[in-house]
């Protein structure tokens, strides 16, 4: 549930436009699933144990044989695959590859595969673009002000770290701890965990409203690693789930007692490219004008409250004189155009002085006394002022006259026109504005010039992010030197506190909780949600995994485990691949091998009537389900096909939304959380503003439109089309490639009849753009765009 439902629920009780079923009992709660143990279930007995190969197998089948069906044969082998290679890496394997495999009929052929697949790096980035997607990665903040620099310059160091540790099977519950607390670890000399903690840092920023990004971290951490939607009890206890408001509270102290340094932490050796010292050229050429400009126009401003010196304290007499109440006072300082900070300045100065019977002012003041003898009295208040206004603008240019002639100058050699000078330079000076005020501030010296200042840094962000020689850091959180005491913020509101709540992990996980003790807590709460004996982190993980491979979690929910979510369609099947997960170390290539290897992930994907009007959604797994490529899939399958790919590993996103595109994989892609290029949306990229826990699956004419009509596969048709006439001289040999390239298997008779067919109605002028527009017209098939 997100925070804009939590919002609807607290005022109409509903979610999602459902009527509200009765609030959960404490039976309920006591009973329900998710809550329960991980079981060490033992796999049940079956009719027919000859089709099982996997313990998952067995518990498939006595659902199946319940009804008394059957499951559905196994797939042909191009099928399994592909299938594999899509899930995998993301990639479809090559025409050799394929062959291979289908000659292969050796009973290790398919296990050979699946650990050869799990031990590429492609494996890696494949996994990681589901974990982004948990993650609400992006590679920029979203809305955050006009001027406001928006990048997140190292964020890409997060999206390699995922990558990486799916790669080396980085143990789950350690890929949990770093996420969340990295900073806390002892880590040596390599310091590449510190970018997991992206995890946190990368969201979106709500124009930098802290309870809001706070809120935004509580929801990617509880509902992505525990899949429980803690952020509904912001403004009141948990409707259904066995979480009050306190536990929120208690979690967001824990976020509010941590920070995100200006300094982000290098990464260890390895983080100076060789570029660097190009870098730190431009990036000192960068800060040294943004530092001109800083100097310039504090010099100014500061001239400038000099100049009107005398304006400051006519100002303080008329308000003082007038005896106005704040807003009249404000309101007049504003007509005169004068710096508020600076007329409190002036007034809190004139009143220190007239107990010191300071000698400039005595004659304002009216005292008696031996003043400055500069100072003349005049009959009435105006005229002083023009005495004070005189004496200012002569003892200014006197100084200036004096530092033209030494820059040394430390003091005008008259000491009446010195103590003058003073009042204006000293550094007590009430000509002054603190430099600690905020540029956004309207009396801030630096307002005037806030935008400019803010584009110019934007640049040094741009810099650091696009830079080749930029050092590899990370997005971070430290502890705050002292923790916050968290308060419960009555119905969600700051302004309105209640009850102080200690930093501790959720009531009803931990029975006998203790508040957190170090510093922020974040630490003790990672370890705490990893923990084996809690029933959710482990089942949140392998059902997300099932739910890749097969297009639907063993539960619907991904990530909500609460009452309200159905139970598992094969409960003693998820809590069995949970026990063998955290008994073998949370490695979640080991998971894969055991749900790759069954049989019932081999099955076929067609439907059979009979059982489909029973089951439509196929969720007693009587075959596998047909599953339509992502977006990054389509189009790293595209340029594949095309020889374009380029297949390295990490590094800086890129543009892929502007033609001509480059050759990355589509994961490289820059995330724009503001303006996520149409592109992604038309393909039902996950929304990068929040937690996705899973995507849409639309099917809208823009997709075709996209596919027939754009550029980008305009360009890779003739790209394969190139790549064919290669290896092929001959009209069917190059039809065959074709075929080869793009399905991996060579095409039937028919298929080679009727492409011969429409190549041939070409004049020999047009057969290169026939040949392409063939190319292009395998890309838009299903075959091409669904895997079986």
């Amino acid at each position: 549930m997100i925070r804009a439902v939590s919002v609807l629920v607290f005022v109409t009780g509903m979610t999602r436009g459902a009527i509200t079923p009765p609030l959960s009992t404490s039976e309920q709660v006591k009973n329900h699933w998710a809550f329960q143990p991980v079981k060490q279930a033992v796999p049940p007995k079956v009719k027919h144990p000859k089709w099982a190969r996997t313990p998952v197998d067995y518990f498939v089948l006595a659902r199946l044989e319940a009804r008394g069906w059957t499951p559905s044969p196994q797939a042909d082998r191009r099928t399994l695959i592909r299938r594999a290679y899509f899930d995998l890496t993301g990639l479809a394997p090559t025409f050799v590859e394929a062959q291979t495999f289908v000659a292969d009929d050796s009973p290790d052929a398919w296990p050979k595969l699946i650990d050869r697949l799990l031990a590429s790096p492609h494996y890696g980035e494949r996994w990681a673009r589901h974990w982004l997607d948990v993650a609400r990665y992006a590679d920029n903040k979203g809305y955050v002000g006009v001027g406001v620099d928006r990048l997140y310059p190292y964020s890409y160091t997060y999206r390699d770290y995922v990558v990486r540790a799916f790669n080396e099977d980085l143990p789950f519950n350690r890929f949990i701890i770093e996420q969340i607390a990295a900073d806390r670890l002892e880590l040596g000399e390599d310091k590449r965990p510190l970018a997991a903690m992206g995890y946190l840092t990368l969201g979106r920023r709500f124009l930098n409203r802290e309870d809001d990004i706070i809120d935004d971290r509580i929801d990617v951490v509880t509902r992505g690693f525990m899949a429980l939607t803690v952020t509904c009890a912001r403004c009141h206890d948990h409707k259904y789930d066995p979480i009050p408001t306190a536990d929120y509270y208690s979690l967001h102290g824990v976020f509010a007692s941590s920070h995100e340094p200006k300094e982000l932490p290098l990464l260890g050796k390895g983080s100076f490219p060789p570029k660097h010292a190009a870098y730190l050229k431009e990036k000192q050429s960068q800060q040294a004008a943004i530092d001109k400009l800083v100097r310039d126009t504090y010099a100014k401003g500061r001239a400038e409250l000099r100049r009107r010196a005398g304006e400051y304290l006519g100002a303080v007499h008329d308000v003082e004189f007038g005896k106005m109440n704040k807003e009249a006072a404000v309101q007049l300082l504003t007509q005169r155009k004068l710096n508020i900070v600076s007329a409190l300045n002036w007034q809190r100065a004139l009143a220190k002085w007239k107990v010191e019977k300071h000698p400039v002012f005595l004659a304002w003041h009216g005292l008696e006394g031996e003043g400055n003898p500069l100072v003349k009295r005049a009959p009435d208040r105006k005229a002083q002022i023009k005495i004070y206004t005189d004496l200012f603008v002569e003892a200014e240019r006197q100084w200036n006259v004096l530092r033209k002639m030494n820059q040394n100058a430390t003091a005008l050699a008259d000491a009446n026109w010195e103590a003058v000078r003073r009042v204006l330079y000293a550094n007590d000076t009430p000509a002054n504005v603190p430099e600690s005020l905020a540029e956004g501030d309207r009396n801030s010296l630096l307002f005037g010039q806030r935008n400019t200042l803010r584009n110019l840094r934007s640049k040094l962000g741009k810099l650091a992010a696009t830079h080749p020689g930029a050092p590899l850091r990370a997005h971070v959180m430290l502890d705050k030197p002292r923790a916050v005491q968290p308060f419960i913020f009555v119905r969600g509101s700051r302004g309105n506190r209640g009850a102080k709540v200690p930093r501790q992990f959720l009531e009803h996980l931990s029975p006998n909780r203790k508040p957190f003790p170090k510093g922020s807590g974040r630490l003790e709460l990672a370890r705490a949600i990893a923990d084996p004996t809690n029933p959710l982190t482990a089942r949140v993980l392998v059902n997300r995994v099932w739910a890749h491979h097969f297009g639907r979690g063993l539960v619907a929910t991904p990530s909500d485990f609460g009452l309200r979510a159905q139970p598992p369609s094969h409960p003693l099947l998820l809590d069995w691949l949970v026990a063998r997960f955290i008994a073998e170390g949370w490695s979640v290539k080991k998971l894969h091998r055991h749900i790759l290897l069954s049989a019932t992930y081999q099955q076929v994907s067609s439907d059979r009537v009979d059982y489909l009007r029973v089951d439509p959604a196929n969720t007693l797994l009587w075959k596998m389900n047909r599953q339509r490529l992502a977006f990054e899939a389509l189009r790293d399958g595209i340029l594949r096909a095309a020889g374009q790919l380029d297949l390295t590993l990490g590094g800086r996103p890129v543009n892929i939304a502007k033609h001509p595109t480059t050759p990355r994989r589509t994961l490289y892609g820059f995330i724009d959380r503001q303006n996520l290029p149409a592109l992604l949306r038309t393909f039902d990229f996950a929304n990068p503003d929040a937690h996705c826990p899973e995507r849409f699956e639309n099917t809208v004419p823009q997709q075709a439109l996209f596919l027939m009509n754009s550029p980008f596969l305009a360009a890779q048709s003739d790209k394969l089309r190139e790549a064919a006439a290669r290896q092929a001289p001959s009209g069917q040999a190059r039809v065959k490639v074709l075929y080869q390239k793009v399905f991996q298997r060579n095409p039937t008779d028919t298929e080679i009849v009727e492409a011969l067919k429409f190549i041939n109605a070409a004049t020999e002028k047009e057969q290169n753009e026939a040949f392409s527009q063939l190319a292009q017209v395998l890309l838009l098939t299903n075959e091409f765009g669904f895997v079986d």
